[in-house]
C-alpha cells in the first residue's frame, strides 16, 4: 500500500508497503526472548539496538524499505522480517518455519527467506509478519504483476495455498485459482489467524473466520457456517462497501475467536470480525459477519482517511492531513488520548506530542497493545510497554506518544517507519540527513533576525526552518516567506538565512531540519530564545519638501528613539540630479525637478533600525541677485538719458518704467529717458529683469 496525502508518504501496519525511499539502519527493541531484536542476542532491550546487518550477514550492503514484527504476545514465538534490495529477511522464533529458509531453527540475526522455489526471480516489495507465520507481495517484472505468497505455520488455512494445517518452512504461493484469478496485488496484511489483501481495489481474506456470531473474513458469512477458508475469500461488497474502491486492508492481531480486520475504502474507515471493546469502531461491541462504516459523527466528521492499521482489540486510523484516530479497548493506554480506562465504540484523536503540534504523522503500526507513529521523522510509541516495546527506556505504560529513546544508537537520525510487534517493535530510519546543530539567532533588529547553522552533509539539497514565540517547545510553525522560506542549498559551513516580518520586542525559537534526496531529516533542537528590537518613534524627515536651485538644502529629523546615527538616501532619483553627503542635499535638475530621499536612523541595543517615508523634495526657482539701476541720477535739460543697470542673475530682459512720475514729466521708450520739465525737476524710474525657469523676475531698489 502507497498512500501519497498532504505531500506525505504514509504507511500503515501490519499492512507494510515498501516507501518510495531507502531505508538506512534498522533497529529494534523490546523483548528478545526468541531473537526478534536481530541483534545476535537474546537480551530484552529498553532503547533501540541495531539489527545485525554486518558482513557477512546477508543485509550487510542493503537498503532495507520495509519492516514488520509479529503481533503475538503469548507463547515466546515472536519474529520479525525486513524487505531489502527486493528480498525478504527474517529473524527470531522459527518453530512453524515463519522465517522461511527452509528451516525449523530460530536466529538471532537476519537469515535470507528461500527464492530458490516460488520467489525466484521475483522481486519482494512489502512483507507483514502475522501469527507465526509471514506473508508478502513480489513483483514479477517480465508479466509485470504483483502476487501474494506465504510461508509458516498453516493452521486454519492461514498461508492460503488450499492446503489447511501443513505448514511450509519456504514461500508458497496464495491460491489464484479463485477469486484472485488475473487479479494485482498491491497490498498484504498478516494478523494472528488470517491474513487479507487488496487486489484490484477489492478487499480479500483467508485462515480463521473468528467465532461462532462473527466472520472475520467478512463474507458475510459467520464462523458457526464457515470456520475458516483455506484460499482467498471476497470480503462482500454488498453492503456499506458497495461501489467503493479498497486502497488499504489491516489484519487484526487478536486471538483466533477474537480477530478483526480493518480497510479503507473511498476515503473512509470500515471494519468487520470481533467487536469487543468497540474494536470496530461503530458505536457498538457486537461481533459483524461483513464490513460495517467506523462512526463518523464525532472526530472524524468531514475527515479523509487515509490509512488504517489494527492491534489486537483496538484500531488506528490516519488522516490524509496526518492526524492519528484510535478506537477500541484503552487498558493499557493504547488509544493514545491520555487516559488508560473507559473503552470507546468511537474514535478518539490521538494526542499530539507538544513538540510535534502542526506536524504530520506520516507512519503508523499498531501492535497487540501498543502503537507507534512517526512524526517529523521522530517515533513516537505508546501503550502497553510491559517488555519494553515503546523503546523509552522504561516499563511504563503510557496513554499519550512518547518518544522512543534518541540518546543511543539512534541519535539523530530519521526514522522512516516502525513495525510494532505483540512485545517489540522494529524500525529503518531514513537516508535522509542527519539533524544540524542547534541553530543560533543574531543580529536582531525590529522586524528580522538571522538565523545560522551547520550544514550536517549527506548530500543536502534544501534546509526547512520553523519558529516558535512561546518556548523552546513550541508549538513550531513552517517560516513560509521571506529568505528563510528558500533557504540556500549550499553546503557550506554556517549556512544561514533572514527570518523576516517579525513582531517588535518578542522572543523567538528556531529550529531547523535538512532535507536531501531521500526525504527531510529529523529537526534540530531549538535555538535558544533571541528577541527582536523594540521599535523606534515614527522617524520623520523634517527639513521640508523643497530645496531652492543653486543651494544646497541641510537634512534634518524628527522622531525615532536610541543613540542610533541617522544617515540619508536618494530612494527615488526622479529627474532632480540629487546626491546627498554628510546629510547635505544637492542637485543638478531645473526648478520642478524632484527626487525621494528616506532617513535611516541605525539600531542600537535597545531599538531596532527605523526608516522614515519617503520625503519628495522638490527644487524651486531661486530669487536672483539685486538689480541696481547704474546710470546716471541725473539728466541735462534737453537731453535724453539712456538707462542701464547692473545685477540681476537669470541674464533676462531688462525693463524699464516710471514708477513715480514727479514734475519732470518723464516717460521712457526702450531705455531712453525724455522729460519735459525744467531743470530741477524729478522722476523715480525702477528696472525689471525678467525671470526665466530657475529663477523669479526682480525689480530694482
Amino acid at each position: 500500500m502507497v498512500v501519497v496525502a498532504a505531500a506525505t508518504v504514509i504507511t500503515a501496519a501490519p499492512s507494510h508497503a515498501a516507501p518510495p525511499l531507502g531505508g538506512g539502519l534498522a533497529f529494534s527493541f523490546g523483548d528478545n526472548g526468541a531473537g526478534q531484536l536481530g541483534d545476535n542476542s537474546t537480551t530484552q532491550s529498553l532503547v533501540p539496538v541495531e539489527v545485525t546487518v554486518t558482513d557477512p550477514g546477508p543485509l550487510a550492503g542493503k537498503t532495507i524499505t520495509d519492516v514488520s514484527a509479529s503481533p503475538t504476545q503469548t507463547g515466546g514465538i515472536y519474529s520479525a522480517c525486513a524487505v531489502a534490495d527486493g528480498a525478504a529477511y527474517c529473524w527470531g522464533s522459527n518453530t512453524s518455519g515463519q522465517l522461511g529458509d527452509n528451516t525449523n531453527t530460530n536466529s538471532t540475526v537476519p537469515v535470507a527467506v528461500d527464492t530458490s522455489g516460488v520467489l525466484n526471480g521475483l522481486t519482494v516489495t512489502q512483507v507483514s509478519v502475522g501469527g507465526n507465520f509471514a506473508c508478502a507481495i513480489a513483483y514479477d517484472f517480465v508479466v509485470t504483476d504483483a502476487k501474494a505468497y506465504c510461508w509458516g505455520d498453516n493452521s486454519s488455512g492461514k498461508l492460503g495455498n488450499n492446503n489447511p494445517d501443513v505448514n511450509s518452512s519456504v514461500p508458497v504461493a496464495v491460491d489464484v485459482s479463485g477469486v484472485l484469478s488475473g487479479l494485482t496485488v498491491t497490498d498484504v496484511s498478516a494478523g494472528t489467524s488470517l491474513a487479507c489483501v487488496v487486489a484490484s481495489g477489492a478487499a480479500y481474506c483467508w485462515g480463521n473466520n473468528g467465532t461462532t456470531t462473527v466472520g472475520a473474513l467478512g463474507t458475510g458469512v459467520s464462523a458457526s457456517t464457515l470456520a475458516s477458508s483455506p484460499v482467498p475469500v471476497a470480503v462482500s461488497t454488498s453492503g456499506v462497501l458497495s461501489g467503493k474502491t479498497v486502497t488499504d486492508v489491516a489484519a487484526g492481531g487478536g486471538t483466533s475467536g477474537a480477530a478483526h480486520v480493518c480497510a479503507v475504502a473511498d476515503d473512509a474507515a470500515y471494519c468487520w470480525g470481533a467487536g469487543g471493546a468497540g474494536r470496530l469502531g461503530y458505536n457498538s461491541t457486537t461481533g459483524t459477519t461483513e464490513p460495517v462504516a467506523v462512526y463518523t459523527a464525532g472526530v472524524l466528521t468531514n475527515v479523509a482517511i487515509a490509512a488504517i492499521s489494527v492491534g489486537g482489540n483496538f484500531s488506528c486510523a490516519l488522516s490524509e492531513v496526518g492526524v492519528t484516530y484510535c478506537w477500541g479497548n484503552q487498558g493499557d493506554g493504547q488509544l493514545g488520548n491520555g487516559t488508560s480506562s473507559d473503552n470507546s465504540l468511537v474514535p478518539v484523536a490521538t494526542t499530539i506530542p507538544s513538540i510535534a503540534i502542526g506536524q504530520p504523522v506520516t507512519s503508523l503500526t499498531l501492535g497487540q497493545k501498543s502503537a507507534c507513529q512517526v512524526v517529523d521523522a521522530v517515533a513516537y510509541c505508546w501503550g502497553d510497554n510491559s517488555s519494553g516495546q515503546l523503546g523509552n527506556g522504561t516499563t511504563t505504560d503510557a496513554s499519550v506518544p512518547t518518544a522512543v529513546d534518541t540518546t543511543g544508537i539512534l541519535g539523530t537520525a530519521p526514522v522512516l517507519k516502525l513495525g510494532v510487534g505483540g512485545k517489540s517493535a522494529v524500525g529503518i530510519t531514513s537516508q535522509a540527513p542527519v539533524a544540524p546543530v542547534t541553530p543560533t539567532g543574531s543580529a536582531p533588529s525590529g522586524s528580522t533576525i538571522t538565523v545560522t547553522w551547520a550544514d550536517p552533509g549527506s548530500a543536502v539539497t534544501g534546509y526547512q526552518v520553523q519558529i516558535a514565540t512561546a518556548s523552546a517547545s513550541g508549538p513550531f510553525t513552517t517560516i513560509s516567506s521571506g529568505g528563510c522560506a528558500t533557504a540556500t542549498t549550499s553546503v557550506s559551513t554556517p549556512v544561514s538565512c533572514v527570518a523576516s516580518g517579525l513582531t517588535a520586542s518578542t522572543p523567538y525559537y528556531f529550529r531547523v531540519r535538512a532535507i536531501n534526496a531521500s526525504g527531510s531529516g529529523q529537526y534540530s533542537a531549538a535555538s535558544s530564545a533571541v528577541s527582536t528590537l523594540a521599535n523606534q518613534a515614527t522617524l520623520a524627515i523634517s527639513s521640508g519638501a523643497s530645496k531652492t536651485y543653486g543651494t544646497d538644502l541641510a537634512l534634518t529629523t524628527s522622531g525615532g528613539s536610541g543613540s542610533g546615527a541617522v544617515s540619508y538616501a536618494v530612494t527615488t532619483a526622479g529627474d532632480g540630479g540629487c546626491s546627498i553627503s554628510s546629510a547635505v542635499l544637492s542637485s543638478s535638475g531645473n526648478a520642478g525637478t524632484s527626487c525621494g530621499v528616506t532617513a535611516t536612523k541605525a539600531s542600537d541595543s535597545t531599538y531596532g533600525q527605523a526608516v522614515s517615508a519617503e520625503q519628495t523634495v522638490t527644487v524651486v526657482k531661486a530669487d536672483q541677485a539685486t538689480l541696481s539701476i547704474s546710470s546716471s541720477a541725473t539728466k541735462a535739460f534737453g537731453t535724453d538719458l539712456t538707462l542701464t543697470a547692473t545685477g540681476g542673475s537669470s541674464g533676462g530682459v531688462v525693463t524699464y518704467a516710471v514708477s513715480s512720475a514727479g514734475d519732470a514729466g518723464c516717460s521712457i521708450t526702450g531705455d531712453q529717458l525724455s522729460t519735459t520739465g525744467n531743470v530741477g525737476t524729478t522722476c523715480a524710474v525702477t528696472a525689471t529683469m525678467a525671470g526665466n525657469t530657475n529663477y523669479n523676475t526682480v525689480d530694482s531698489t
